[in-house]
């Protein structure tokens, strides 16, 4: 079987929409959500922690937060869904490859093989 590999964030993935949907999901401005998440990776050794980010967030806005998390397919760029999906039913194997924080990222491509589950392999 051949094999396609591509990266998720910034490939696929439109993240600056995604993060930016994240904030408003919080009540934040994208100024605030800059500055906490810029605190949030430096308390975290350089990649992003999801729990140390909602570190005293409410259970209303760890909500919120993960509901936007289950709508992440509709952040992929508007033509990775066509590409994925060729790619699929052509027979390749399709590898999502991301980096950072391995909880984070598992659970956001967990999200997305929900869409693709044939023929999706994903790393961290």
């Amino acid at each position: 079987m051949s094999r396609i590999i591509i990266d998720l964030d910034h490939t696929l993935l439109d993240t600056t929409s995604f993060k930016a949907a994240l904030a408003k999901s919080l009540g934040l401005s994208p100024e605030q959500w800059s500055q906490i998440y810029e605190r949030a990776v430096q308390d975290y050794g350089g990649i992003f922690d999801e729990d140390t980010f909602l570190k005293g967030a409410s259970n209303e806005e760890k909500t919120n937060f993960n509901n936007v998390l289950k709508l992440l397919h509709t952040f992929l760029y508007k033509d990775s869904v066509p590409f994925l999906k060729k790619a699929v039913a052509g027979g390749w194997e399709v590898v999502i490859v991301t980096f950072g924080n391995k909880p984070w990222q598992e659970k956001k491509l967990r999200v997305l093989r929900s869409s693709f589950p044939q023929g999706i392999v994903t790393m961290v």
